[in-house]
Formats: structure tokens, C-alpha cells, sequence
């Protein structure tokens, strides 16, 4: 036996609930946005206003309400509100029927509290549309062998990385890639901030500083696998690590020599736009093939990397996002149909995330977009990586002519032992939701050197053991020892029946 199914498992089930969907939706006749008919409903992270997700929806309706049978809402929410106000929504009655899940804890949360549909059976007539995703890539919405959701495209494996301004580099006449350290970056850092003092070297990335450690997170970082170089499967505390210590005792002292804003965990912005506003050198983040293309966008400039690890990891939350369907809809075919056209079809994708042509954008070529010369009045603003499939999208023409593309991926891979397991936290939810608590309270401001660690570490490690931090560490640990055991006797089976 083993935790999971596979991709051909999973799209095998549900021929008679597909079909009666898309005979249902066959006999529906085209219905206006702004009709009182059928609406499907799509919440996705965005800073658009209700007058650009108005115009929006009505393109997205003249567009598809003839295959689907049913107008499309389109709804957007920042990424620091996303999880509330879809709360609100859901606790109210009224959730959208697609909406996007941000990683795997929060898909779990919604799983255990019946808020979204099983996938199984709604995908029969959809195998070419999602057939680019691999078994890993499923894996990333399973729980106890039940997929809840559709894994977005989004790269696969990453790298911790510091993304810069490439016009300050050039003038620097550094090269990316001889920045190989947090030494090294250091001292790059510093040369920015001597050369342009009223810059801010770093910038925070929704309030907090993305370092990587090397860490397989297991779904939410309460209990970690700390170094997936290695083959161990012994979970620890993040938080009480030496490579944690570290970091945030690095973090203080660039904090004090002025390299991160003081107030840095008040900033909601992502660090590609807080670089549009020239006010900021470069950020960390997990790199992706597709990082400088949409982050470059963003920023409104050619960025380029320091790749800080030798390697790209892999591991069950590899992917960030994962498109569900509500538990309240009535149009669950119609909700995986549109998700099916999104995963498969350029023209819906680079609707949804681009906007309007010649409103939110100009056509280069006929997959190079690029800035309108007078845009619309309230423009589209999806958030950088929100997107069904990021391999469909059309690149990105600066108004300088410089082309974003998708970068090629030349570092190897190394995959996580831990690779397909999915930590069920129903049994020990009240010490996740305690221990969150006080990750929030600590964590961001020890990554954006605010607090000094050699003072509060103590501190939160106190209230993190208070909160339930070794039950969890606990729970998850037997969960992992049983999906390691189960994988390992189904590949015995497999090599014997030659399977």
C-alpha cells in the first residue's frame, strides 16, 4: 500500500459525473456577466479594483460563457488578505466555486474542515489538459490518498536566490554568478549601499526576509526535515536549528548596519513590486524558472539572480498553489471545465492573468506582450505567480525592449526523502493553530534582524514548546514513519510483480 495514486489513477474515475456536466453545460445558452443566469465564480491573488474585476469578468464571459454555460466572475484579493476575506466567504455560505489554496497546511485546513470537493471523478474528459503534470505534482494536493485540488504549473524544483536589479549590477560590473554566499552577497550589498545610500539593499517580501535553509518544510514548518541533502527522516524544530540561529543573527547585524527597513514586517508587498518603486536594490526568494520573467514585469526592469545554493530542491510543497473547488458550489463541472481551459489554453490563461489587449496590454508578437502606451484607468494586477500554468503564458517586452522569458534550469536536482508525504494535521490542529500563532509573532521579525536572537530565540522557543510545538513534531513524525514504511513495502511489490 502507499499514501497517494497516481496520475493515471487519478484522472481514470468520474466518466458519468464529467459527462453529465458537459451535457449540461451544452444545453445552457451564452449568459452576460452582468445577467441575473449562471455565474462561476474565480477568486484569485490580485490588487485589481472592482472596476478592473468587473471588466475583466465581462471578458472572461465573452469569451467562454458559450462553451461553459454560465457568465465568470472573476474576484481578486491581496496576498495579505486572501485568507481571511475567503474565510469570510466561506464561513458566510457564499465561497467561490474556484479558488486558489496556498500551500499545503492551508489546503489541509480546508480539507478538514469540509470546505473543498474531492477532485476524483470530475476529470474523465480532461486527461490532455492536465496531462503535463507528473505524479509528483499530484502529490502536492493529496491527503490520505484523496486528491483535493489541481497543482499548479509553477516550475517544479526551486533555489534560494537574491533577484536584483540588473542595471545596478552592470554598473557595478558584477556578475551574478560569482555571488555564491551570504559572504559574498554581503559584500555586494555593501558596495550598493555606499554607491547609492539613499537605496535600501534589501527589500522584505510580504513582511518577512524568504531565506531558505535547505529545509523539506512537511506542509507547514512546525517539524522539519532540515537538510534534504541528507537521507534522514528525523523531523526537528525549525526554530531551534543552528542554520536558524544563524540566519537570524545575520539578518540582526545587516539590520543594524542599515541594509533591511526598520519596519520591514509592515510592508504587504511582495519584493518585485517594492523594487517598482526604485526605493530598493534586491530581494530573496525561491527561484523558479519563471521567477525573473514575472517578477521583472512586476518590477517595471531587467532583474537577474545570485543563485545561493548549488542545488534546486524538490519536495511535496514544491508547488505553492493549488486551484480547488468549493464544497458549496453547484457547478463543480462547470468550475473543473474552466480549470481545464486555464491549465490548456493560452488565450484564457493570459486573459485571466494579463488582463485585456489593448487595455491592460499591447501584443508584440504573438506571444510577447508588453505595457499599453496609455493603459486602462483601473488596471488588471494579478499577483506575480498566481497563475493556472506559468508554461502557457506569453512573455513579457519591457518598455526598453528587453524580452522576459522563461530562464533555462541548469543546477541539479535534489529530491527530498520525504518526497509525496502530506502531514494530515486534524489530530493535533489546536497545538498547529497555537504554535502558528507564535511563529507569526517571532518569526518575521528574527528574519528581518528587528529582534536580536540571542534575546528573544529564548523566547520563542519557550512559547512554542508551551504552545505544542513536540506534540505536533510528534504526530508528524509517526505520520512520516508510516508513509516512508508504506512507500518502501509498495516499491518491494512493484519490483517483484514487475509492476
Amino acid at each position: 500500500m502507499k499514501q497517494g495514486i497516481t496520475r493515471r489513477e487519478f484522472l481514470a474515475g468520474g466518466c458519468a459525473a464529467a459527462m453529465i456536466g458537459l451535457l449540461t453545460a451544452a444545453g445552457l445558452q451564452k449568459k452576460s456577466a452582468r445577467t441575473t443566469g449562471p455565474q462561476l465564480r474565480i477568486m484569485t491573488y490580485g490588487d485589481s479594483d472592482e472596476e478592473a474585476c468587473a471588466r475583466l469578468s465581462q471578458a472572461m464571459t465573452d469569451l467562454l460563457s458559450d462553451r461553459l454555460g454560465c457568465a465568470i466572475q472573476v474576484e481578486q484579493a491581496s496576498v495579505s488578505n486572501y485568507s481571511a476575506r475567503l474565510e469570510r466567504q466561506m464561513l458566510a455560505g457564499n465561497a467561490p466555486d474556484v479558488f486558489c489554496a496556498y500551500q499545503q497546511g492551508e489546503l489541509t485546513h480546508f480539507v478538514n474542515n469540509d470546505l473543498v470537493r474531492p477532485m476524483n471523478g470530475l476529470h474523465q474528459f480532461y486527461q490532455e489538459s492536465f496531462s503535463q503534470l507528473t505524479d509528483e505534482d499530484w502529490a502536492c494536493a493529496q491527503l490520505n490518498g484523496t486528491s483535493f485540488g489541481i497543482p499548479a504549473r509553477m516550475g517544479g524544483s526551486y533555489q534560494m536566490a537574491f533577484v536584483m536589479r540588473k542595471d545596478l549590477c552592470d554598473k557595478l560590473g558584477v556578475e551574478p554568478e560569482s555571488i555564491r554566499s551570504m559572504e559574498q552577497l554581503h559584500t555586494l550589498l555593501m558596495q550598493v549601499k555606499k554607491r547609492w545610500p539613499d537605496l535600501c539593499p534589501v527589500a522584505p517580501h510580504f513582511g518577512t526576509l524568504d531565506i531558505l535553509l535547505g529545509e523539506d518544510r512537511l506542509c507547514d514548518s512546525l517539524g522539519v526535515l532540515p537538510d534534504i541533502t541528507t537521507d534522514s527522516t528525523r523531523i526537528e524544530n525549525l526554530y531551534a536549528t543552528e542554520k536558524y540561529r544563524w540566519v537570524c543573527q545575520r539578518m540582526h547585524t545587516w539590520h543594524l548596519e542599515g541594509m533591511i527597513p526598520s519596519d520591514a514586517v509592515q510592508y504587504e508587498q511582495d519584493g518585485a513590486g517594492l523594487l517598482a518603486t526604485g526605493n530598493f536594490f534586491g530581494y530573496f526568494t525561491a527561484y523558479h524558472p519563471f521567477t525573473l520573467r514575472s517578477a521583472g514585469r512586476m518590477a517595471g526592469t531587467a532583474l537577474t539572480a545570485a543563485k545561493l545554493t548549488d542545488t534546486r530542491q524538490m519536495s511535496t510543497d514544491q508547488n505553492q498553489l493549488i486551484w480547488c473547488i468549493s464544497r458549496q458550489t453547484k457547478l463543480a463541472t462547470k468550475a473543473i471545465q474552466l480549470l481545464s481551459i486555464l491549465f490548456s489554453e493560452p488565450e484564457a490563461a493570459n486573459l485571466l492573468f494579463y488582463g485585456v489587449e489593448g487595455e491592460d496590454y499591447r501584443r508584440v508578437e504573438e506571444n510577447v506582450f508588453a505595457s499599453c502606451t496609455s493603459p486602462a484607468e483601473h488596471p488588471v494586477s494579478s499577483t506575480l505567480w498566481c497563475t493556472a500554468n506559468q508554461f502557457i503564458l506569453a512573455d513579457w517586452q519591457l518598455d526598453d525592449g528587453t524580452l522576459l522569458t522563461q530562464e533555462p534550469v541548469y543546477a541539479p536536482v535534489q529530491e527530498s526523502p520525504a518526497m509525496g508525504f502530506v502531514f494530515d494535521s486534524a489530530e493535533v490542529q489546536t497545538d498547529v493553530d497555537n504554535c502558528k500563532k507564535v511563529v507569526r509573532k517571532y518569526d518575521p521579525a528574527l528574519r528581518t534582524g528587528l529582534l536580536d536572537p540571542d534575546i528573544a530565540l529564548c523566547h520563542f522557543h519557550e512559547e512554542l514548546t508551551a504552545a505544542g510545538i513536540e506534540t505536533v513534531i510528534a504526530e508528524k513524525q509517526r505520520q512520516l514513519d508510516s508513509f516512508l514504511r508504506n512507500r518502501e513495502l509498495s516499491r518491494q511489490i512493484s519490483e517483484q510483480y514487475d509492476l
